[in-house]
């Protein structure tokens, strides 16, 4: 039986490698130009080196993911963890056609005692003198893991509760940390991860063509 004959890969010509070429050097001096201007403009907030330095929230993040979280035990034992992620920037002409433009960050308080039972609240920072974050839904129940099913039942509209029950929640959270100072954190690494991210995508996207 004759043996099969794996067709031989196509040969690129000396054209097809040259337009390549051509077409990466162009990309890559573009990405340079673009990576030097962002480089230039960039300066990290200073809210952010001032909230770390005073702060006992420990915050970390992984270079190239788009997660980010602090957090701290208390004293009576509550681990308390809050996640959020990078926000990508706002279009100025959409911001300019709102009526009240406002930028926020939605992010997750997860609450877990000793025991291991945790509560989960899902909120929005907000821009207002007087109520500087919004809850929208709160869970409960043995874990995290077990909360963040998709079948888990999320808890009422938190609007829906009685003003009591608002208030009460809202202050626990504030008792928890949750405060001016963290949201001002939250809402300005949000922004500047995303920029942080940016300028390595174009680094790696240049190292590539280049």
């Amino acid at each position: 039986t004759p043996r099969a004959v794996r067709p031989a890969a196509p040969a690129l010509s000396a054209v097809g490698v040259r337009r390549f070429s051509t077409a990466a050097s162009k990309l890559a001096a573009a990405m340079q130009t673009e990576l030097q201007h962002e480089k230039e403009q960039y300066e990290q907030p200073k809210i952010v080196k001032e909230f770390l330095d005073k702060s006992d929230w420990e915050f970390m993040h992984v270079e190239g993911h788009v997660n980010m979280s602090v957090e701290k035990t208390t004293e009576a034992g509550l681990k308390i963890q809050v996640q959020w992620q990078l926000t990508f920037p706002t279009d100025m002409e959409t911001e300019q056609a709102a009526e009240e433009p406002e930028e926020s960050t939605e992010f997750a308080v997860t609450v877990t005692k000793p025991s291991g039972d945790t509560m989960i609240f899902y909120c929005t920072t907000h821009r207002r003198e007087t109520h500087r974050f919004l809850i929208g839904n709160i869970t409960c129940g043995k874990g995290p893991d077990e909360l963040q099913q998709q079948t888990t039942y999320m808890g009422p509209e938190f609007d829906d509760l009685q003003d009591d029950l608002q208030q009460g929640f809202d202050e626990f959270l504030k008792e928890l940390g949750i405060t001016n100072p963290l949201l001002d954190f939250i809402d300005a690494t949000a922004v500047d991860k995303e920029q942080q991210e940016y300028m390595r995508w174009l680094e790696g996207v240049k190292d590539f063509v280049s």
